[in-house]
């Protein structure tokens, strides 16, 4: 029994492990597009975008970064 125990209590760790990196790289687009573009109308619509669901925000978030200019600080 206590054999089990710990090959679920991997499984659980691991599942966690995954899930924050996951939170991490869906919250690092949204970081980005907020440095580059500032917290404007591209920024919200991510945000929207993420809501709503992963692919049409990855792609908006893409091609946020990608085409825009870099705003002088």
């Amino acid at each position: 029994m206590d054999n089990r125990f710990q090959q679920t209590k991997k499984y659980f760790e691991l599942f966690i492990f995954l899930s924050m990196m996951l939170m991490v790289q869906l919250q690092g687009m949204r970081l980005a597009v907020l440095i580059k573009r500032g917290c404007g109308g591209a920024f919200w619509l991510n945000v929207l975008l993420t809501i709503l669901g992963w692919i049409p925000d990855m792609t908006t978030t893409k091609m946020e970064i990608l085409s825009s200019p870099v705003s002088p600080r």
